[in-house]
């Protein structure tokens, strides 16, 4: 009679073990906002530059685009640009994402994949979609829209800030050290030029600004990316007509080139 209780209890353990283990690994992760405090405090090692971004963008592409889409507006809780922050939005956290993955999901990790350096630039990559605005929200960028144009097929916006301007923009991307935008004594401005495709989504490139002043000098000068768009500091001294020469190589599916070309008065 004993033996025959030992392996009725046995069984039933063995049962209800069984089915923990086939709740938890049935289990999904739902999405709701919370922190993850031990991850929160990790710095980020690498600048959030131009490079950086750039090599992120490639990274995403290659890993990521297919789940969360161009520019980061996959649908629903795949979406990174919207205001929803699922699993932390400071730079430790998306980097423990990359990681480690999201247990119960399809958000698997990319530790074997991608070097710790990889996976910085991919985190610097996907903050530079936060931080960018929502499509349709043009009046939310800083500075004067000064220009709106579309070639082939890509919308071009810009907008010129102050100094004091683009300074407040840098706070939205956290205190991130941005090499490459220095105080210069001869920069009067900031220049951006935000690259859309029909859809609204934003788009990765190279782009390169080229002024000719009032007095025939030229000054050019690369872009950085940010706040979803690109931009360089710019001299607009002197009084009289600039020219704003603007290309652009888009690489989606072969080489895209853009070249746009306007003129801006200062009085």
């Amino acid at each position: 009679m004993m033996k025959i209780l030992v392996v009725f209890l046995f069984s039933l353990f063995g049962l209800a073990f069984s089915l923990s283990y086939a709740q938890e690994a049935g289990h999904t992760h739902q999405p709701h906002t919370h922190k993850h405090e031990q991850y929160a405090k990790v710095k980020n090692p690498v600048p959030m530059t131009e490079q950086s971004i750039k090599k992120g963008a490639e990274f995403y592409e290659k890993h990521c685009i297919g789940c969360h889409g161009a520019g980061g507006k996959g649908d629903g809780n795949l979406n990174l640009t919207d205001d929803l922050v699922i699993h932390g939005d400071t730079d430790g956290e998306i980097f423990h994402v990359i990681t480690d993955g999201v247990k119960g999901t399809q958000m698997k990790g990319f530790k074997k994949e991608l070097t710790d350096e990889m996976r910085w630039h991919l985190v610097n990559y996907v903050k530079s979609l936060k931080a960018a605005p929502k499509t349709g929200q043009v009046t939310a960028r800083p500075g004067k829209h000064i220009r709106q144009t579309t070639l082939k097929g890509y919308t071009l916006i810009y907008h010129l800030l102050s100094l004091a301007e683009r300074g407040e923009m840098m706070k939205a991307m956290e205190g991130h050290s941005v090499i490459g935008l220095k105080e210069v004594t001869d920069m009067t401005n900031h220049l951006m030029v935000y690259i859309q495709k029909p859809d609204g989504k934003i788009v990765t490139a190279d782009v390169a600004f080229l002024l000719t002043g009032p007095d025939g000098k030229d000054l050019r000068t690369m872009t950085m990316g940010m706040y979803g768009g690109y931009g360089a500091d710019i001299s607009l001294k002197l009084k009289g007509m600039y020219t704003i020469r603007t290309n652009i190589l888009i690489e989606s599916k072969g080489k895209i080139k853009l070249n746009d070309e306007f003129s801006f008065p200062v009085k």
